[in-house]
C-alpha cells in the first residue's frame, strides 16, 4: 500500500471497551523510527500514522497491546 507518509492503520476492539494500543515503526535497517500510545475506545477506531519526515522507502508496523504483546505486524511503502 504505497502512501506518502501518511496512512491509517484500523484496530478492532470487541467490545468497544477502554484499551491502549501502541503502534510502533521501524525503517529497513531495523532502527525505530516512530512510537506511539493510543486511546481506543470504540469497537472500531482509526489511527493515524504520519511517517513524512522519515522519507521514503519500506517499514515495518507493529501493533501491540497495553502490555507490551505484539499483536499485528505489517509492511508499508512511502514514496
Amino acid at each position: 500500500s504505497p502512501n506518502d507518509g501518511l496512512f491509517h492503520v484500523a484496530y478492532y476492539n470487541p467490545g468497544g471497551a477502554n484499551t491502549s494500543q501502541t503502534v510502533t515503526v521501524f525503517d529497513s535497517e531495523g532502527r525505530q523510527v516512530y512510537t506511539n500510545k493510543f486511546t481506543v475506545t470504540l469497537p472500531y477506531q482509526i489511527l493515524d500514522i504520519n511517517l513524512r519526515r522519515y522519507g521514503a522507502g519500506v517499514y515495518v508496523v507493529v501493533l501491540g497491546d497495553p502490555n507490551g504483546k505484539k499483536i499485528k505486524t505489517g509492511k508499508v511503502e512511502v514514496r
